[in-house]
């Protein structure tokens, strides 16, 4: 062992050059090298800071010297470890003039940590050397590069052959540290791979990245990425390694496994195989590179996807504006509204079949109202009717439920495959795409396309049919309310006709015999066929008006019903007795099939007498001269049906879909033979409606008769039907005399009533003006006053009052007669003090039976 051995004369006698520097960077000793080496002198350095005692070049700004020195220092005392800087660029004075030439050198510097027994860094020895004559210096590119011979190294005589290997192994491993650093930082990731076998020689921390920390170097690409097996790669490889010719790779798809989970996942790679080449051609090895591009790809693809659905929504908005120009185009037409959105919708998706289908109310049936097909690929469809089981009854539910249906192959879909598929087949049908129509919370039918070829509908087919469904099914509702508002119109026209025809037919016999009594005088038996024909004829104008205040009061919901528990036996016998005059006129025949059980219902005997009356008394009108009528009652399923039969004109399938609405009555007959306004039947529905029942109309057709179906619910046997009393019949005969004053501003109307009164027994007196009424009643101080409301002075309410305030009238009673009939008017006249509110015509057994008892008091 060797003691007291002098570090000092070792550290001054050594050819490499050292400088010890402090922690602080501060310069504590430099051997005789490498003075020498710097041409400077232990003086000019020790004690001050290294930065201090090397500053920075002033003629070379672009230099990195000192961040390249401070942070080799900085990690030479943080790891304990040497570290070697990159090249640095010094200049050192070529003469010991103070202003002498100075030379520009490359040096490299290795700083090695002085460690303690403490194990503190104490000291940075640096030893530094001129690495300058192995480079040379490319002036256009700025740039050193390594020298491709040492023998080009000029024999310097200073440098030994020891520092001459040093300093090439010094450079050699920063060569070879910086393509390493250039190798594994590279942004793309590398792969250096066997020319045989394709085993892993080198990669880079990118291509860990790709694929994950596994166990490469050294095994085959296969052994080590198996999940790469049979995506295409190995033959590339072999060619490239058979040919000596670079292979790329655009966009290609890999599946990659995980390394922590394991899943797989797919990434897009550009690639490049380039072969590595011995000196003889041969090749060696496989470099591969590329770049992970899977975001720029996805990012690509969505753009494309993006431009894509641009496209189609452009193409889509093009094909529906066409679609709105075609459809207000045809706005009177919805039929064609419907063939005009199949054939743009068929055009579009490029499908042999389009159409609409509706679901019949009440059965699980569907009705192909339109339909577009292409003769050349799909067989014609016509309006057929299917049942749900024929074309797939899970499908038609979850059309009927809202929702649409998507079908990409018939043979294949579950829902469709099998027999479904079979019948769809035999229409050319092997895709199908339906959405359905909704209104008001109801699918009430839907659209479909039919393609000949299975095919994946888009989520754009989808919403190009709901957007061509929902603007054309608005448009064809539109259209039908035009429609319907036309033919309302044309009704309405027809109705004024018919009204204005139906009063003047009463009026021209009241006419004629008015205008008879003028100028003859007539005996007993002629004035009695007179007066007849008036009575008679007044009586089917009362009807008609009657009607027409009916319906107001039904449609408007200003009727009150009158209910009681009623016997429906009871109900025809009386609607029979009513209409039998026209039977027997007719000599018709009349089956009456009435229930043995009780058919109880609970209802208003007068409105429900008026619904079997209407309905067997338009049996009668609209049945030929001897035909036959039936009336059936029968109680079907808690309900009590009235059913009403003939075998008279019967009625179109169009008529007998709208037979119950207002004014149908003109087209059922031209000739107007049998009369009335076409307002009985809507009041039937409306009477029905307001009693909880139900009743329909139905006709195998024009001169095949036609059956009317009453429903009304059933009332349970155990309860009691009511009685309701019919009303008295009174004599015309006054049975006591009474003073009665009749005030009409209607001279006719108030002479004629004043003469009936007059032949009934009863003291009269005329009035044709307030005024003149007030003056009548204080003379003759009458106990019944019949007012009209509508007097032009003071109208029939204010004269009541004031007739209340005179003495002579305190008690009388007082009977509007009026034209005015709506319950605001009988309001009107019970506060103004009246006692009975009868409406013009005067209904003369009323009249009796309250004069009657008026005089029995």
């Amino acid at each position: 062992m060797i003691k007291d051995l002098d570090y000092a004369a070792l550290f001054q006698a050594s050819p490499y050059p050292y400088l010890l520097i402090s922690p602080d960077f501060t310069l504590v000793g430099a051997n005789a090298a490498y003075l020498k080496a710097t041409g400077t002198t232990a003086d000019t350095l020790l004690g001050k800071k290294i930065f201090d005692a090397f500053p920075a070049n002033p003629a070379d700004p672009a230099s990195t010297n000192l961040d390249e020195v401070r942070k080799s220092i900085e990690l030479a005392v943080a790891t304990h470890q040497p570290h070697t800087s990159p090249l640095l660029r010094y200049a050192i004075p070529l003469s010991t003039l103070e202003h002498g030439p100075f030379e520009t050198r490359l040096w490299s510097a290795v700083h090695t940590p002085v460690i303690d027994t403490h194990g503190e860094v104490v000291f940075i020895a640096q030893t530094a050397i001129d690495v300058t004559d192995l480079y040379r210096f490319d002036k256009p590119k700025n740039r050193y590069f390594l020298k491709e011979s040492v023998q080009t190294v000029p024999d310097i005589a200073e440098r030994t052959r020891l520092q001459l290997h040093e300093a090439l192994t010094r450079v050699l491993n920063a060569e070879r540290t910086e393509l390493q650093t250039l190798f594994d930082q590279a942004p793309g990731f590398i792969a250096v791979l066997s020319e045989a076998n394709h085993v892993f020689m080198m990669v880079n921390d990118a291509f860990y990245h790709l694929v994950g920390r596994r166990n490469l170097i050294g095994n085959s690409l296969w052994e080590a990425l198996p999940e790469l097996v049979g995506q295409g790669l190995e033959p590339i490889l072999d060619e490239v390694a058979r040919s000596g010719k670079p292979i790329v790779l655009h966009d290609r798809r890999l599946t990659l496994r995980g390394e922590q989970d394991g899943a797989q996942a797919e990434r897009y790679v550009d690639l490049v195989f380039q072969p590595v080449l011995d000196a003889d051609g041969t090749v060696s090895a496989v470099f591969a590179q590329g770049h992970d591009v899977t975001g720029a790809y996805l990012a690509s693809a969505a753009l494309k996807e993006k431009v894509r659905e641009l496209e189609a929504a452009k193409a889509r908005q093009t094909v529906l504006l066409k679609l709105g120009e075609r459809l207000r185009s045809l706005s009177d037409n919805p039929d064609a509204m419907m063939l005009a959105a199949s054939e743009e919708l068929a055009a579009f998706l490029g499908v042999p079949r389009t159409g609409y289908v509706t679901f019949e109310k009440n059965s699980n049936r569907a009705v192909v109202i339109t339909t577009y097909a292409d003769p050349d690929r799909v067989p014609p469809l016509s309006a057929i009717v299917a049942e749900p089981d024929e074309y797939g009854q899970s499908v038609m539910n979850e059309l009927r439920s809202g929702r649409h249906i998507v079908v990409h192959d018939m043979d294949t879909d579950p829902r469709t495959a099998g027999a479904v598929a079979q019948a769809h087949a035999a229409i050319g049908a092997r895709a199908s795409l339906a959405v359905p129509i909704r209104r008001q919370d109801q699918s009430v039918g839907f659209m479909f396309a039919h393609d000949d070829q299975p095919r994946q509908w888009l989520d754009e087919d989808i919403e190009l049919m709901y957007q061509t469904t929902d603007r054309t099914w608005e448009a064809v509702e539109r259209a039908h309310a035009l429609l319907a508002m036309r033919e309302a119109d044309r009704r309405k026209d027809e109705f004024l006709a018919m009204l204005a025809h139906e009063l003047r037919n009463p009026l021209a016999p009241i006419g004629a015999a008015a205008q008879l009594l003028q100028v003859i005088k007539p005996d007993e038996a002629r004035l009695r066929q007179t007066s007849e024909v008036i009575s008679r004829q007044v009586r089917h104008m009362t009807a008609l008006i009657d009607d027409l205040l009916d319906v107001s009061r039904v449609t408007s919901g200003r009727i009150k019903l009158h209910t009681a528990l009623l016997e429906v036996r009871d109900i025809v016998v009386e609607a029979v007795e009513q209409v039998q005059p026209l039977i027997t006129s007719r000599k018709q025949n009349l089956t009456l099939d009435l229930a043995q059980q009780a058919t109880l219902v609970e209802g208003d005997r007068k409105r429900l007498v008026q619904v079997v009356g209407n309905i067997l008394g338009n049996a009668a009108k609209y049945t030929h001269d001897r035909g036959h009528l039936v009336v059936r009652t029968s109680v079907v399923e808690g309900n009590v049906v009235i059913e009403v039969r003939d075998n008279g004109i019967g009625m179109t399938a169009a008529l007998s879909m709208r037979v119950f609405d207002l004014f149908s009555q003109a087209e059922r007959t031209s000739d107007r033979t049998s009369g009335g306004l076409g307002l009985g039947l809507a009041l039937v529905k409306s009477l029905v409606e307001l009693h909880g029942g139900s009743v329909t109309c139905a006709s195998e057709g024009a001169g095949n008769g036609s059956t009317f179906r009453v429903q009304l619910p059933h009332v349970p046997d155990s309860l009691q039907a009511g009685e309701e009393p019919m009303p008295d019949r009174y004599p015309h005969k006054a049975p006591a005399a009474l003073r009665i004053l009749v005030v009409d501003d209607n001279t006719d109307a108030a002479d004629m009533l004043g003469m009936l009164l007059d032949a009934m027994g009863y003291e009269v007196q005329l009035a044709y003006s307030s005024l003149r009424a007030l003056e009548c009643a204080k003379e003759c101080k009458p106990d019944v006053c019949l007012l009209d409301i509508g007097l032009p002075d003071i109208d029939g309410n204010e004269l009541a009052r004031r007739l209340r305030d005179l003495p002579q009238t305190r008690h009388a009673r007082l009977i509007a007669v009026t034209g005015y009939s709506q319950h605001s008017d009988k309001e009107n006249t019970s506060a103004a003090g009246f006692a009975h509110h009868l409406v013009k015509p005067v209904d003369i057994d009323r009249l009796a039976a309250i004069l009657k008892d008026i005089a029995a008091v």
